[in-house]
């Protein structure tokens, strides 16, 4: 018998059963087994019963027990081999594994009407606390401050994050990935933000700015630059395409503006923030899709724009 070894919190194992749990589980075609500790067991059941489809709930009470009953379960294990944890590997390292990873990893790029309407619901609501946000900054904000509003109003919407808000006040904008500081505001702001509807990621970039000095006027056009290279990369994606060549085209484009991205120019986001396609690879674009795209330029001050697309043969805004 073949057998895909999961995780339970593994995203994976949410797409193919719609629930997660703290454990383990075995999937069959036959067979479906969930290893859960005995004092977590009824929980699972419950969990499993809700699900819909038929498991069998295994109990534990200590992790060499747990390693004994696994072996029991004879045939192949398949692995995902992206989210495995060293002790999981230590439990598994007798037996032949076969790499699971990518194949899933591929199966779950194309979404599902379902799942992109999830998404759309997402980028919608990180879109309006991004804006409400946003728009009511003034010189003297905090970054902190500025993250904390953003996860009050996330809260107050009874939904969570897909990540850490990233704000980024002025040269702050530089780092890509800036972690809320204590920089007060002057000129410019960077809010890189996402929520989650039913599980599903958004993740959503804009810049604000306040004042109406030289500098300032300056940067704004620097922004409009890059939006235009973000409008220009999504009017060439095509179902059929390799990711890489959309990468390459937006590279093209900020070199002729004397732009550099470090960065790729998007990603893959479902059930979490990073997924296939991979846009530095050679990954096919298919309908059903779901990507952001974020062109950025970092030099004294950086400017980034993204949003995210479903691909309909050509793209369009989730």
């Amino acid at each position: 018998m073949s057998w895909l070894f999961l995780n339970g919190l593994d995203k994976n194992f949410f797409y193919l059963k719609k629930f997660s749990f703290d454990g383990y589980a075995l999937l069959s075609e036959r067979r479906n087994v969930l290893f859960s500790t005995g004092m977590d067991g009824n929980y699972v059941k419950s969990l499993a019963k809700k699900s819909g489809s038929k498991f069998e709930v295994v109990t534990y009470s200590s992790y060499s027990e747990f390693k004994k009953i696994l072996r029991k379960f004879k045939g192949n294990f398949s692995i995902n081999e992206f989210n495995l944890r060293v002790s999981e590997m230590r439990i598994l390292k007798k037996r032949r594994l076969r790499l699971a990873g990518r194949e899933l990893a591929k199966r779950r790029s194309v979404k599902n009407e379902e799942e992109i309407g999830k998404i759309a619901k997402a980028c919608k609501h990180a879109r309006e606390i991004i804006e409400e946000v946003g728009e009511n900054l003034k010189k003297g904000d905090g970054e902190r401050k500025t993250a904390q509003e953003l996860l009050v109003k996330t809260a107050e919407m009874g939904l969570e994050k897909s990540f850490d808000p990233i704000v980024a006040f002025d040269t702050d904008t530089r780092f890509p990935h800036s972690s809320p500081g204590n920089r007060k505001l002057k000129r410019c702001a960077l809010i890189d933000y996402g929520v989650k509807y039913e599980n599903y990621c958004s993740d959503i970039t804009r810049m604000y700015f306040v004042g109406n000095d030289g500098e300032t006027r300056m940067l704004q056009n620097e922004y409009k630059r890059i939006r235009e290279v973000f409008n220009e990369t999504k009017d060439e994606i095509r179902a059929g395409k390799k990711a890489s060549e959309i990468n390459e085209f937006a590279n093209a484009l900020l070199k002729k503006r004397k732009m550099h991205m470090p960065h790729s120019i998007g990603h893959g986001i479902g059930l979490e923030v990073h997924e296939f396609p991979r846009f530095k690879s050679d990954d096919v674009l298919k309908k059903g899709m779901v990507f952001t795209i974020e062109p950025g330029n970092y030099g004294k001050y950086g400017f980034r724009h993204e949003d995210v697309f479903v691909l309909r043969g050509r793209a369009r805004r989730a």
